[in-house]
């Protein structure tokens, strides 16, 4: 196979020549046939002047009229001519994200620092995506690129930028940098955290998806270098499914916590990272999308947590979540801070539908990956969270889990019919005055 090389950013894109694809040639240009994104192929773009919107604009311009008789190529070429944004015409068409979650390695919270490099600095990408502002809807969207990084692409990119005086760095070694944002299947190894001398069974962990004009290095040199430093409590891993109007889309995952610790260390980073956005005289909506929906918040519930004596406690507090009842579900949604049942990715059960709860409750076990609570290996995965980034989100998300976690294990089965959200308030209104704290200001009916 040989391959086409194109710049993009700090990286070299490797990928397969427009003479294996199925393309035609219009205006000096291969167009891949009945493709919507044909102009976002590398190898197209490779050939147009410049890797921007308005070398596109000017080429679509140039070739309307053979254009616009290919199947999809033609449906949006007018928009291109006629609504391409003056400020998006000088933007990449394609770029692809570095190790760091952004198209470059710029501090947004802390003073750039200076460094004389005799060559640009190439990276190896293997499969990242970029998530380019598409022009006319103003949106941002995954455009999934495979970089090859195995020793015959390595050896043809080397050589064929030795010829142009650019040199490729050695090899990293294969180590863990969890200062770069990980693969989305890596998995650390786990460091259980907990209060001092704290005895505990009940271990969360926590994924909260974001959009961010903030890279991830900057967020873990605040957790690990600013004061109070903190233990590296969390990682960042690549999720495709994040869209916004910020460069970087990542999730931050955390190592098993007691809700305690889980409390403090989130207090502790959102602290400092506010500190510091008021600082640098920035705005926090400037720089954390919160307003997308493609975001959630996910917190993983050891099965230690769950009473060993109880055989219900564990389907108890599933079936919570995946009760498709409307009573029940307009209620979970309150928790959860959005429609659950509007989501294709945390919606109750289908499971569930339509069973009785003697069923939830011998039968309820429920695997499936986009349900509002399902079971893993280890964990019950609680998925429902709207995921904005803000300290007031992650305590609540942490306060309903722990307290719906303790009011399952004692509640009666009598309890889990319509008046469930009844009977969980009633329960929450007797516990002690700091406990549950987030939860109780965002419930207006619980004083």
């Amino acid at each position: 196979m040989s391959y086409v090389t194109l710049e993009v950013d700090t990286c070299i894109l490797v990928a397969s020549p427009a003479s294996e694809r199925t393309t035609t040639v219009i205006g000096g240009c291969h167009v891949t046939l009945h493709t919507e994104r044909w102009f976002q192929e590398p190898f197209f773009v490779k050939e147009l002047p410049s890797n921007t919107w308005g070398a596109l604009q000017q080429y679509i311009i140039d070739n309307r009229e053979e254009l616009a008789a290919i199947t999809y190529v033609g449906e949006y070429l007018d928009s291109f001519i006629n609504d391409l944004p003056e400020q998006m015409l000088d933007k990449p068409i394609l770029s692809v994200r570095n190790p760091n979650g952004s198209s470059n390695n710029n501090s947004v919270l802390f003073p750039p620092v200076e460094q004389v490099q005799e060559h640009k600095p190439y990276r190896e990408f293997d499969g990242y995506s970029s998530q380019p502002s598409l022009p006319i809807t103003g949106t941002r969207q995954s455009v999934f690129c495979t970089v090859y990084n195995s020793d015959r692409s390595r050896m043809m990119t080397e050589a064929a930028n030795a010829a142009r005086g650019i040199y490729s760095p050695e090899p990293r070694d294969d180590v863990e940098d969890v200062t770069r944002v990980m693969n989305y299947s890596y998995v650390p190894t786990f460091n259980f955290m907990t209060m001092g001398k704290e005895k505990s069974q009940c271990f969360f962990g926590m994924e909260l998806e974001l959009n961010t004009k903030v890279p991830w290095n900057d967020i873990y040199r605040v957790m690990t270098e600013v004061h109070p430093i903190q233990e590296a409590f969390m990682y960042a891993k690549q999720d495709s499914s994040i869209s916004g109007q910020f460069s970087n889309s990542y999730e931050l995952v955390t190592h098993p916590m007691t809700p305690r610790r889980m409390r403090l260390e989130w207090k502790r980073l959102f602290k400092k990272l506010e500190t510091l956005v008021k600082e640098r005289g920035l705005v926090w909506e400037e720089l954390f999308d919160m307003s997308t929906t493609s975001t959630g918040l996910h917190v993983h519930v050891s099965k230690t947590a769950f009473h060993g004596l109880s055989r219900t406690h564990k389907k108890k507090f599933m079936m919570i979540w995946n009760n498709n009842a409307k009573s029940i579900s307009d209620f979970t949604s309150q928790l959860a801070g959005r429609k659950l049942k509007d989501s294709s990715y945390c919606s109750p059960s289908e499971a569930y539908k339509g069973r009785t709860v003697a069923w939830m409750l011998r039968e309820g076990i429920n695997s499936s990956r986009n349900s509002a609570c399902n079971e893993t290996s280890k964990t019950v995965e609680v998925r429902a969270y709207k995921g904005t980034p803000s300290l007031k989100c992650v305590l609540h998300a942490v306060d309903t889990t722990e307290a719906l976690l303790a009011f399952t294990e004692q509640a009666p089965i009598s309890q889990f019919n319509r008046g469930l959200p009844s009977a969980f308030q009633s329960w929450l209104r007797v516990t002690p005055p700091n406990a549950y704290r987030a939860l109780k200001e965002n419930l207006s009916c619980v004083s």
